[in-house]
């Protein structure tokens, strides 16, 4: 969880992207539309360069077994869209 990390000494969210600016360089991709979220993502797509033409949502059914995880996401990471 988002708790345990920080108890840990680590960032909420420690994944790094910039693995997929030379991955997109290699493509001659500039711009593309993302399918995320998460908007750390977005951001560092955009700090990269890389210009964010379209944010497409990423639509997942909350049910018992994922709701509290779903809703860690929007509260403590910043999601962009709750659950249905």
């Amino acid at each position: 969880t988002v708790e345990a990390n920080v108890q840990l000494g680590f960032e909420p969210d420690s994944r790094g992207y910039e693995i997929c600016k030379p991955m997109l360089d290699h493509f001659d991709i500039s711009s593309l539309r993302l399918m995320t979220n998460n908007p750390r993502k977005v951001d560092a797509l955009t700090d990269m360069g890389v210009a964010v033409t379209e944010i497409v949502p990423i639509h997942t059914g909350a049910n018992p077994h994922n709701e509290s995880y779903l809703a860690v996401k929007v509260d403590k990471l910043g999601h962009i869209n709750k659950p249905t």
